[in-house]
C-alpha cells in the first residue's frame, strides 16, 4: 500500500495521516506523484501533508549544520508548503524551509491533523476498545508477560491497556497485530467476535501440557476455520456443488472392514496403490482422493511434531484435515488417514497419534480405533499376509530385519512403523519388538526429515508451497473466482499468501498437475 492509500485509511479510521520515510514508500509514492496529487487539490481538501525523504542530506543545502543526523533529508516533496504551527528550526535547504529535525528524523513518522498542528508520533494513541486487546492476546495463547516480551514493552503497560487505564500507540498496536497474528482492522471491531471452538485434544501428554496450544497452532486452527468458510462462500458464488463426505460408513464393523470401506470411498484399489512407490507421490495421491471425496486438506507449518501431527474439523460441507508438514511423506500419509477416520466418526480432533494408557478409556479407545482404521486402509490384511516376505517368515519369530520391513513398507508406500503395527495386529510380531520400534519412531519425530520447511539451505519455491499447503481444492476455488472476475488480484494474493507476481506461477503449477 502506498503512503497516500495508507493515509486515507488511517484518516478514515483515526482522523490522522501517516507520513512514511522514503526508505519505505518512495517506490510507491515518489515526489513527482506527490506533486501531482498535491496540485490536484485533493491534498488541500483532505488536510493531508506528506514528507518524503531519503537517508542522505540535501546536496543543495547551504547550511553547514545540515547533516544526516539532525536535519530533514534530501528528496523532500519538492514544493511542500510551509504551514502555520510547524516547529521551524534553523534548517534552510536551498531557498526553502522545512520542519526541524526535532520533528522529522531518520525513520520517524509524522502525523498531521486537519488543523495542521504537528503531532509527535509517540503520542498518537490507538483508539481501540480494551476488551479487543484482551481478546486478541488470550486467543493467541499468550500471557501478559509473553505478550509484553514480544511487543517489546513492560507487562504493566499491556495490563494497563487491557483495563483501559492507558492506550497503546499506533506503532505498538501494529506490533500487537503481528504478535497476535491478527489484522490491524480486527482491533477496530465493536466487540470481540465469537470464534469456533477448539477441536477435542486427543494428544498423548496428560494435564497442562496436553492442553497447551502454541501461538502457531492456534493460528492454524483459526486459519482452517476461515479458509473453510471462504471456500463454502466461493463455491456458492461459482454455483459449484461440493461433494459431501459421508458420516455413516464407520458406524458398525471391525477396523478391517471399515478400512475396506474407506478404500472404496476413496476409490483406491490395491493395484493402483502399488504404483505409488514414491512416498511423496503416495501421500499426494491419497490426499487428492480425500479432497475429491469432499474434504479440505491443509498442511501446517511452524509447529513441531512433538506438539501435534495433525488435526481435523468435522463440520460438513468441506470438513478440514490438517497435517504437519514437518513429517516425512509416509508419516503425513498415516496422519492423513488417521484424521480422516476422526472426521468419518463425526468428531473434531487434535492428535499426536499415540496410544497411551494414561488417557481416559473412551479417548484411548477412539485413538486406537482411528489408528487401526488408518492402518487397515493403508495395508489390507489379505494383501499383507499374501506377501512373500510374510509367508516365508517363521510365524513364531517375532523379530524382523530392517531390510524386510523396508521392503514391505515400499510395497504399500507406508512407513515401517505402520507395517509393524499391522504385523502386531496379525500376531506376526511381539509387543516388545513393536514397543522398541515405537520408541525409535517417537525419537525420529524430534528430528524430522523430508518436511517442506525442515531444511533452510534449499531455496524455497513459494508457488509450490502454496499449492502444497493449501491443497488443490481450496487453491482452485481461489483461482476460479479470480478468473471469473469475482475476486481481485490483491485478494487472490492475500488468500493464497503469495505476492501478486507469484499468482501466475501458482496457476501454472495447478495446470501441470
Amino acid at each position: 500500500m502506498g503512503v497516500a492509500d495508507e493515509g486515507r485509511v488511517l484518516d478514515f479510521v483515526r482522523g490522522v495521516v501517516l507520513a512514511e520515510d522514503a526508505a519505505h514508500c518512495v517506490g510507491d509514492f515518489a515526489p513527482p506523484a506527490y506533486e501531482a496529487w498535491r496540485r490536484s487539490g485533493q491534498a488541500e481538501e483532505s488536510g493531508y501533508i506528506f514528507f518524503l525523504y531519503s537517508l542522505e542530506p540535501s546536496a543543495n543545502c547551504r547550511n553547514e549544520g545540515c547533516t544526516a543526523q539532525n536535519v530533514a533529508r534530501k528528496n523532500v516533496a519538492a514544493s511542500a508548503p510551509y504551514r502555520p504551527g510547524w516547529n521551524m528550526g534553523h534548517n534552510s535547504c536551498g531557498d526553502r524551509q522545512w520542519p526541524s529535525a526535532a520533528n522529522i528524523g531518520h525513520n520517524r513518522r509524522v502525523y498531521t491533523t486537519r488543523d495542521d498542528r504537528l503531532m509527535a508520533p509517540r503520542s498518537t494513541e490507538a483508539l481501540v476498545e480494551p476488551a479487543l486487546l484482551t481478546w486478541a492476546r488470550s486467543s493467541a495463547g499468550l500471557s501478559v508477560e509473553e505478550a509484553a516480551h514480544s511487543i517489546q514493552t513492560k507487562p504493566a503497560k499491556v495490563a494497563a491497556w487491557e483495563v483501559g487505564d492507558s492506550r497503546p500507540s499506533m506503532s505498538q498496536l501494529r506490533r500487537m497485530a503481528a504478535t497476535y497474528k491478527r489484522l490491524l482492522s480486527d482491533f477496530y471491531l465493536p466487540q470481540p467476535p465469537d470464534e469456533e471452538p477448539l477441536p477435542h485434544d486427543f494428544r498423548r501428554l496428560p494435564g497442562e501440557v496436553a492442553l497447551r496450544y502454541s501461538r502457531a497452532l492456534r493460528y492454524h486452527l483459526r486459519q482452517a476455520w476461515q479458509r473453510r468458510a471462504l471456500a463454502i462462500d466461493l463455491a456458492a458464488e461459482l454455483e459449484l456443488e461440493m461433494p459431501v463426505l459421508t458420516r455413516d460408513i464407520l458406524q458398525d464393523g471391525e477396523p478391517e472392514e471399515i478400512g475396506a470401506k474407506v478404500r472404496d470411498l476413496l476409490r483406491v484399489p490395491l493395484s493402483l496403490q502399488k504404483t505409488w512407490r514414491d512416498p511423496r507421490k503416495s501421500y499426494n495421491s491419497w490426499r487428492a482422493r480425500i479432497e475429491d471425496a469432499g474434504a479440505l486438506v491443509f498442511q501446517v507449518a511452524g509447529v513441531m511434531p512433538k506438539e501435534i501431527l495433525g488435526f481435523s474439523i468435522k463440520e460438513r460441507p468441506l470438513p478440514v484435515i490438517a497435517v504437519n508438514r514437518k513429517l516425512a511423506p509416509n508419516g503425513r500419509t498415516f496422519t492423513l488417514l488417521h484424521e480422516l477416520a476422526h472426521v468419518l466418526l463425526d468428531e473434531s480432533a487434535i492428535c499426536d497419534i499415540d496410544e497411551d494408557e494414561s488417557r481416559p478409556p473412551e479417548e484411548q479407545h477412539k485413538e486406537v480405533l482411528c489408528n487401526a482404521i488408518a492402518a487397515a486402509a493403508l495395508v489390507p490384511r489379505e494383501a499383507l499376509l499374501a506377501e512373500d516376505l510374510v509367508t516365508a517368515h517363521p510365524a513364531n519369530l517375532g523379530e524382523w530385519a530392517d531390510n524386510e520391513l523396508d521392503s514391505l513398507a515400499r510395497t504399500f508406500s507406508v512407513s515401517t512403523h505402520v507395517i509393524l503395527r499391522r504385523l502386531l495386529t496379525e500376531g506376526r510380531t511381539t509387543k516388545a519388538f513393536y514397543a522398541a520400534s515405537h520408541d525409535r519412531w517417537r525419537t525420529m519425530l524430534e528430528q524430522p526429515k523430508g518436511g517442506a520447511d525442515s531444511d533452510d539451505k534449499f531455496r524455497r519455491n513459494m508457488p509450490q508451497e502454496v499449492v502444497s499447503d493449501l491443497g488443490r481444492r481450496f487453491t482452485s476455488l481461489i483461482l476460479d473466482s479470480y478468473e471469473n472476475s469475482r475476486m481481485s488480484l490483491s485478494d487472490v494474493s492475500r488468500f493464497l499468501g503469495i505476492r501478486a507476481e507469484g499468482v501466475q506461477k501458482v496457476r501454472e503449477i495447478m495446470l501441470r498437475s
